[in-house]
């Protein structure tokens, strides 16, 4: 299962990439297939978590991808928005199955790929950008890496206090 995530991960990095570099509706395909990759080898799910989960993070998207100029430049962004958001949705149904040991390499990754980047962002010139300014890119950065970011987090904080709890009872003899 852990191998079923990471290539969906790959799945995903592969459609960003080729709908940044102008194969829009390839990426969102690529996009929609990890989606359907990942719920072919799932048992059970959780449609009203994932319908919910994908909302919500769409809807966060949509807040923060309308008054920016970045669908000047990418016009079908929302459309790969909401594939992200059911992506993620999904990888979040297994995120429950895996412990910290797990999670965590790949959210320092995460997290240290949006800190390189933004400094990245910060060093290079305002010379660079005409209409597509710093505030435009740390936005992508955002759409790029926070819908991965955020179940990871989530995952790792409920995994950090379910084994905190199971061994404060253990130590008080309340489980045997």
């Amino acid at each position: 299962m852990k191998m079923l995530v990471i290539r969906n991960y790959w799945l995903m990095i592969i459609s960003w990439c080729l709908f940044l570099n102008g194969k829009e509706i390839l990426g969102i395909l690529i996009g929609a297939i990890g989606c359907i990759y990942l719920l072919l080898f799932k048992d059970s799910i959780n449609c009203y978590r994932i319908l919910l989960i994908g909302f919500l993070m769409f809807v966060i998207s949509c807040l923060i991808l309308i008054p920016s100029n970045i669908p000047y430049f990418f016009p079908k962004l929302h459309i790969l928005l909401m594939v992200i958001s059911i992506d993620t949705a999904i990888t979040n149904e297994y995120l429950y199955l895996f412990k910290n040991k797990f999670i965590l390499p790949i959210l320092l990754i995460c997290l240290s790929t949006i800190i390189i980047s933004s400094l990245l962002i910060i060093v290079l010139p305002d010379s660079l950008y005409s209409l597509f300014t710093k505030a435009s890119l740390f936005k992508m950065l955002v759409f790029i890496f926070l819908p991965y970011l955020l179940p990871l987090a989530y995952a790792a904080i409920r995994n950090a206090f379910k084994y905190k709890e199971v061994n404060f009872f253990q130590k008080q003899g309340a489980i045997n």
